[in-house]
């Protein structure tokens, strides 16, 4: 039985906007593994994406950072 690595992905805003960093991303399964979006600023787009994915009968859930 091998170790197996997860590799981790880090997102920084760089923004023009001095305000909060609200970041949604939306990650689904696809294929036997987990995809991961890029973050996305407008809740109710990230919101549609995941909708898009479900309606499909894809798994998939939404990751809300708030600053």
């Amino acid at each position: 039985m091998g170790s197996t690595k997860h590799k981790r992905k880090y997102y920084r805003f760089d923004g023009e906007s001095s305000r909060t960093t609200d970041l949604v991303l939306v990650k689904w399964i696809e294929e036997g593994s987990i995809k991961i979006s890029s973050p996305i600023k407008d809740y109710n787009k990230a919101l549609s994406k995941c909708q898009s994915y479900l309606q499909k009968g894809i798994c998939s859930w939404m990751v809300y950072y708030d600053g």
